[in-house]
């Protein structure tokens, strides 16, 4: 089975879920990862942004040192398990970036996996046999980018991972696994429990993958019920 994987180049939490991914493909000969895709969320790199987020560094570094230490993990994180073009480098995996792929040359019956990538068209969808996305939270009760820091906001013991099936409304596809993760009230940032989350999902790619085949009639359903949760609602 053919497996291509479209993910966030500078999500840490698409590229641990990547290096596991190919792990998994190597020990298990059935599934082959033929392509990875990178997609980029911010293109362009603002200046002034950039000189923002130093400046707060700097503040976290003297008034916020835990905040600080949690940035500081991520830079580590990346270190250790190398970029998408590394990875792609070392294991020999073809590498493209997404506003490059050539839609016409995807090898037909294939499996898209998809971790913090990109919203995705019906027409793009439909070049696969099955698309599955990763998403941090409780689907179909927390859709969104930055819902996963709700749920833990909202919740007191457990947040969640799901599965699902990649439809063309946001979170929308119909959910075929999805696990409770204790929430570690010791720690004060979203990041420990996201890569916790991310470290349990890439420890059952193999389930993940049967269970997606199993369900495959349900690949173009929607889920119904739910909430989407936006950028802005989240900063509020």
């Amino acid at each position: 089975i053919n497996i291509y994987f479209i993910g966030d180049i500078k999500s840490i939490i698409s590229i641990i879920f990547l290096y596991n991914l190919i792990k998994f493909s190597k020990k298990n000969k059935k599934f082959r990862l033929v392509k990875i895709i990178g997609y980029n969320r911010q293109k362009k790199i603002n200046p002034v942004s950039n000189f923002k987020k130093k400046i707060n560094m700097l503040i976290y570094f003297f008034f916020d040192k835990k905040h600080f230490d949690e940035l500081d993990l991520s830079q580590q994180l990346r270190l250790k398990y190398k970029n998408f073009f590394e990875q792609a480098k070392l294991n020999k995996i073809e590498y493209n970036e997404f506003e490059n792929i050539n839609k016409k040359n995807i090898i037909k019956n294939s499996i898209l996996v998809c971790c913090a990538g990109p919203i995705l068209n019906k027409e793009f969808i439909k070049k696969f046999n099955i698309c599955v996305n990763y998403h941090h939270a409780k689907l179909p009760d927390y859709r969104g980018v930055n819902s996963n820091g709700l749920e833990i906001y909202n919740n007191k013991s457990h947040t969640y991972f799901s599965w699902h099936y990649i439809h063309e409304k946001i979170d929308k596809g119909y959910v075929f696994y999805k696990e409770k993760v204790k929430i570690n009230k010791k720690n004060k940032y979203m990041k420990f429990d996201d890569l916790k989350k991310i470290k349990l999902a890439s420890k059952k790619i193999k389930k993940m993958l049967l269970l997606s085949l199993v369900y495959k009639r349900f690949r173009f359903s929607k889920s119904t019920n739910g909430k989407y949760f936006s950028f802005k609602y989240f900063k509020k």
